[in-house]
């Protein structure tokens, strides 16, 4: 699994070999944040344009199996 690019501005990837991939995002406070994402095939592009700068938590899930890693958004 493969999150890119941090930091970011806009868009951030997450690549995968799984398609069924559940993933989520949070503030360091633990609050969900609800960002735009288009998939394709074990590819997820999420938009964080409209996100405060900081540092964020990625959760991924695929049957049980959880990962999460850090992604820093700058205004």
């Amino acid at each position: 699994m493969h999150i890119y690019p941090s930091p970011t501005a806009a868009y951030f990837w997450v690549d995968s070999e799984w398609t069924d991939l559940n993933i989520r995002l949070c503030d360091l406070a633990g609050r969900q944040v609800s960002v735009p994402a288009e998939s394709d095939q074990g590819r997820w592009m999420l938009d964080v344009r409209n996100l405060s700068s900081g540092l964020y938590v990625v959760w991924l899930e695929r049957q049980g199996v959880h990962a999460s890693r850090l992604l820093q958004v700058l205004r």
